[in-house]
């Protein structure tokens, strides 16, 4: 097996409480996932940020999903079209012929030949009006996103509001589709079972004074 490459960010120089000032942070990601660990406001989102920049600054292709499915999806039009621009199809229905989504039939099919259309993003019952529940919709995301083939795939909180046995049958089927692609993960959480489904290298960002990262091997 080939030995995976470090991947270093930073130095990054953060303010992010009184008490807790962060000169020259250096990351270096050396798992095919990581997590950004912690309490809320202890600066996971900052960092995640900052990531984000240095990969449009170097070029690198990446996808951003966040917790917030009402920000993640363009309601205003379909499925298809969603997946489509996603893949740089100029044609929506050319994404019926994608090896990709031939591969992913077997749940896929039923939601773009189901009676679904384009919404308005003004309207609060958005899945209700789009008749799918909020595991599907996530995993469509999900999907999209990687038809854009990134080397990064950036989850802040993304499975937070899903039941867990749905996000075990879609953490299962997302570690099914890194290994077919290998794209590295960087995920945001604070909850420990996700951690457990989702193995991967630890960063937990603490409060304390004296180092705001500790990394711990959770392979």
């Amino acid at each position: 097996m080939q030995k995976l490459k470090p991947i270093k960010f930073g130095p990054y120089n953060l303010d992010l409480l009184p008490s807790l000032k962060i000169s020259d942070l250096n990351l270096e990601l050396k798992s095919k996932i990581t997590h950004f660990w912690g309490e809320n406001g202890v600066g996971k989102s900052t960092v995640m940020n900052l990531i984000i920049d240095e990969l449009l600054i170097r070029k690198i292709n990446f996808s951003f999903v966040n917790q917030n499915y009402r920000q993640n999806w363009l309601w205003w039009y379909g499925i298809a079209k969603n997946l489509s621009l996603a893949a740089g199809l100029k044609n929506e229905k050319d994404i019926y012929d994608l090896p990709e989504v031939k591969d992913q039939w077997s749940w896929l099919e039923k939601l773009l030949m189901g009676k679904t259309k384009p919404t308005n993003f003004a309207k609060v019952d958005e899945l209700a009006s789009i008749n799918l529940s909020g595991g599907q919709l996530q995993r469509l995301i999900l999907f999209r996103e990687i038809l854009r083939k990134p080397k990064f795939l950036l989850l802040d909180e993304v499975f937070s509001a899903l039941d867990k046995a749905v996000v075990k049958e879609l953490i299962e089927w997302l570690l099914g589709e890194q290994q077919k692609l290998g794209f590295r993960i960087i995920a945001i959480s604070h909850d420990s079972e996700i951690l457990e489904m989702l193995p991967g290298e630890v960063l937990d960002f603490s409060k304390d004074d004296q180092a705001i990262l500790s990394l711990k091997s959770r392979i």
